[in-house]
């Protein structure tokens, strides 16, 4: 069978499928694929858009719920936040007016008594609701403020000259400036400063808020006749005090993270908003631009706000002093993740019921699938199978008439067409067996003439055996003629440093002798400067050593003379000891006066004054004594440091006279070495020509040493000239090997001819072969008849 016939039957084979499955596709799709999509379509889909619909409705219908629990939560969050600040200002009113009560106070506003003890005690009774205690007169001047000084002018943003021109208390929010706490305890201008964040959008960006937000409270102080002398101030510093956002935050309902805070200038001074991936409180942060703007306005603001790079829904609320001004913004916020988290649970709970409802609707359609499974499914999956094992003589027999039914007559028809194609296809199969005989005989010819090849390359491998050992005998001459050349080389090197060995010997020679004359006129002078050099020192040392003998002498003295004024302040300290003793018997004196004065009552109250008097008395002698005998004692050991240093400077100073005794005894020394000096240039003058004597000595031994290497150059010329005739004989035959070799090349192209052409035969019946075997591979493979035997 020929290569068309098989060609024919396969385009034949492709149009019959073709036409064949598009029938069977527009039957199928319609009549069984199609219904079973559709009904599950129709039975998923409709229920799972009324779910989804109904789960977007109470989606919307939560959200909207937790919106406004959300905006009702912070309405009262911000209720108790404001509460909290009016029932501080209430307890400092309180205060303030309990304070203005006691007579004492207003004494003290007008400059007639200051109690410090008593008022001391007011204050501290204060500790824990108030940080600021103070007493001022008419004019606003402090008279006393507890744990600082008093003396400065103060208004407290107002308060205190509305206080004094009323004449009524007063309670308020008050911006308290950073000149009102210069004189307060150190304690307090810590806790107002805030350190602003570098990135805020604020003028005060990377520095410091000096100023406090305070709450206070301050009543006038009026003398018996009713006239104001002055007021009582309480105040309560908010910075970084978070008793107030912790205390709205304690009160919010249970599970909600609300957050609070205080503002001052927009800058919060105190919050319970902590910083972002971290627990550190935002203290020295911002509001937004859009919350200030309402704020200053006098306006709240409520809504979504950024909150220390949070989302938050919020209430800032204006803060008013008594002046009417806005000077700070409580706030309330609730993180909207807070919401996403309620929003997210419900959604959760509703797709959880979506997807349950949808695997039973899935489960609904997949029963008509499972039917059409059985009854066309099953049966074409058995006759694939069959297919794929090889079985041609199968059939597709279909449990119904309907359209499966004529699927599997078209089936059958078409198994019936491939076993007559397997016929002709082993046909085929005999057609490549007889190629294959034929390239056979072709590949034996190529055998035959590759083994005469062979035998001809035998022989072309002899000469090039020899043309090797006439090739190594070259190399070798060549390598003696490399040799010489190297010697020849190395002696004219050899030259050139003797010659140059020459002439650096007499120039150093002539050198030599010009420095000589040099050198001893040179020494000669130098011995006379150094001769007069060490007279002069000699006079000096002398005149040093005297000096020195008369610091010793005054050290001596200066020793007696400290030794003297340490013991009397030994003495002062007896005295001093003394007096303590006497301070302590008056202390005790003083203290039984004390105890008889209240044991005679009203009588004896200006005794106890008295007593009182002399026992501070006696403490602030005991105090004074204790503080003399510490200067004494200090006084003694600086004394006795004195003497020792006084004495390690004596010691130094005889140590100096015994080294200027030395350093005499050396310059005698150098005097006697400079006389020698002169002697030593006669020895430099003959050293030289000496040296000049053994340069010319080494002279004569270089030029020796060219007679030498001249020698060898003519040596290394001989063996040259012979290493050249052996390498000249080498070539020669050499070259009579290389004409054999280029004969045998022909011969071998010759026979390469040949099997050129034998190659290319080879080839035309490779080429035959692959197109008949790729045709009946593609049929083979079209028709997947693995199992029918060739005949």
């Amino acid at each position: 069978m020929s290569t068309i016939s098989v060609d024919y039957l396969k385009n034949h084979y492709d149009e019959r499928t073709e036409g064949s499955t598009m029938n069977f596709r527009r039957i199928g799709g319609v009549s069984i694929a199609v219904r079973i999509i559709l009904i599950t379509l129709l039975a998923v889909a409709v229920p799972a858009i009324g779910l989804l619909a109904t789960s977007a409705y109470l989606n919307q219908a939560v959200t909207r719920d937790i919106e406004r629990q959300a905006d009702t939560t912070l309405q009262l969050a911000m209720q108790v936040h404001q509460s909290i600040i009016e029932g501080r200002l209430q307890a400092l009113f309180g205060s303030a007016s309990a304070f203005a009560a006691n007579d004492a106070l207003a004494r003290v506003a007008s400059g007639e008594e200051t109690d410090t003890k008593t008022l001391d005690r007011l204050g501290q009774s204060l500790r824990g609701h108030a940080d600021i205690f103070l007493i001022v007169d008419q004019n606003g001047r402090t008279r006393y403020r507890y744990g600082g000084s008093a003396g400065d002018r103060i208004s407290f943003g107002g308060l205190v000259e509305a206080v004094l021109a009323q004449g009524r208390t007063l309670s308020s929010p008050v911006r308290v400036s950073a000149a009102d706490l210069t004189q307060e305890r150190a304690e307090v201008r810590q806790q107002v400063v805030v350190n602003v964040a570098a990135d805020a959008n604020h003028e005060l960006a990377g520095s410091q808020l000096t100023d406090a937000l305070a709450l206070a409270a301050a009543a006038p102080l009026r003398t018996g006749d009713g006239r104001v002398m002055g007021a009582v101030v309480v105040a309560d510093i908010l910075n970084n005090d978070p008793t107030i956002v912790d205390e709205v935050q304690r009160r919010s309902p249970d599970g909600t993270p609300l957050t609070a805070t205080i503002a001052l200038d927009g800058i919060r001074i105190t919050t319970n908003v902590r910083r972002q991936n971290s627990v550190e409180r935002a203290v020295g942060t911002v509001y937004s631009d859009a919350v200030m703007e309402r704020i200053r306005q006098g306006e709240s603001y409520q809504g979504r706000a950024l909150v220390v790079d949070h989302w938050q829904r919020t209430i800032y609320a204006p803060l008013i002093d008594l002046n009417g001004q806005v000077i700070a913004s409580p706030y309330v916020g609730i993180p909207e993740w807070h919401f996403d988290q309620v929003a997210g649970a419900f959604r959760t709970a509703t797709t959880a019921g979506i997807v349950l409802g949808v695997v039973a609707l899935i489960l609904g359609g997949v029963l008509p699938w499972l039917l059409a499974q059985r009854g066309v499914s099953r049966p074409l999956l058995r006759f694939a199978a069959a297919l794929d094992a090889g079985d041609l003589m199968t059939t597709f027999t279909a449990p119904s008439r309907d359209e499966v039914g004529r699927m599997a007559e078209s089936l059958n028809g078409l198994l019936e067409r491939v076993r007559q194609a397997t016929l002709r296809v082993s046909g085929a199969a005999r057609d490549v067996a007889r190629l294959s005989a034929s390239l056979a005989s072709a590949a034996d010819q190529t055998v035959a003439l590759a083994e005469a090849v062979a035998a001809r390359t035998e022989g072309g491998a002899a000469i090039a055996t020899e043309v090797r050992e006439k090739s190594a005998q070259v190399a070798a001459g060549m390598d003696e003629l490399t040799r010489a050349a190297e010697g020849i080389a190395r002696g004219a090197e050899e030259q050139a440093n003797h010659v140059d060995r020459v002439t650096a010997m007499v120039s150093e020679i002539d050198r030599s002798q010009e420095e000589s004359l040099a050198q001893g006129e040179a020494a000669r002078q130098a011995a006379e400067r150094t001769f007069l050099l060490v007279r002069e020192g000699d006079e000096a040392l002398r005149a040093t050593l005297e000096g020195v003998r008369r610091i010793a002498e005054n050290a001596d003295r200066s020793v007696a003379l400290v030794e003297r004024l340490g013991e009397h302040s030994r003495s002062i300290s007896d005295i001093t000891s003394a007096i303590s003793e006497i301070a302590g018997q008056t202390n005790l004196l003083a203290l039984n006066a004390a105890i008889e004065a209240a044991r005679a009552g009203e009588q004896g109250r200006g005794f106890a004054v008295v007593a009182e008097e002399v026992r501070r008395l006696a403490e602030r002698s005991s105090q004074a004594t204790q503080e003399i005998g510490q200067l004494i004692s200090t006084t003694l050991s600086l004394i006795d440091q004195t003497v020792s240093a006084m004495r390690e400077a004596r010691a130094l100073a005889q140590e100096g006279v015994e080294s200027g005794s030395e350093a005499r005894a050396r310059l005698d020394q150098i005097l006697a070495a400079s006389q020698e000096a002169a002697a030593a240039v006669d020895q430099i003058v003959r050293g030289a020509i000496a040296a000049n004597a053994e340069r010319v000595r080494t002279i004569a031994g270089a030029m020796e040493n060219v007679a030498a290497v001249v020698q060898e150059n003519t040596a290394a010329s001989e063996e040259m000239a012979a290493s050249a005739e052996r390498a000249l004989g080498s070539v020669q035959a050499i070259s009579g090997g290389i004409g054999e070799v280029s004969a045998m090349v022909a011969e071998i192209r010759d026979q390469m001819g040949q099997v050129v052409q034998a190659q290319a035969e080879l080839r035309q019946l490779a080429a035959r072969l692959q197109e008949v075997s790729g045709s009946l591979a593609e049929t083979i493979a079209t028709l997947g008849a693995q199992s029918v035997p060739l005949q």
